[in-house]
């Protein structure tokens, strides 16, 4: 079972500016940061769990935010901006949707 997601957050914890999508609610709990010599990994997801927007929305979605915050699309669901380098994956489970964000730099 989930974490309870929380609605306090309207951006993605560690992803700067990057906003929620509406209907998602950051999932406690899932933050995973992690520091390496030439920089840090950080991963945090994003649940909903009612009238879902499908994938394609939800591509989209990011696809216009992540351009209007600097980042570059590199692949589908890949973006650079620097020398970072950011993913997103869109998960189904059970009726809920998850999107997984990770940044590395």
């Amino acid at each position: 079972m989930f974490s309870q997601p929380t609605h306090a957050n309207e951006t993605v914890p560690y992803f700067g500016d990057m906003p929620i999508m509406s209907g998602f609610s950051y999932l406690n709990d899932s933050l995973i940061v992690f520091d390496k010599p030439q920089g840090q990994i950080v991963e945090a997801s994003l649940i909903c769990e009612v009238n879902c927007s499908a994938p394609n929305a939800i591509r989209d979605y990011y696809h216009r935010t992540l351009s209007n915050l600097g980042w570059v699309r590199h692949q589908t669901s890949s973006y650079v901006k620097k020398q970072q380098q950011l993913t997103f994956d869109i998960k189904s489970e059970n009726q809920s949707v998850i999107v997984v964000f990770q940044r590395e730099s």
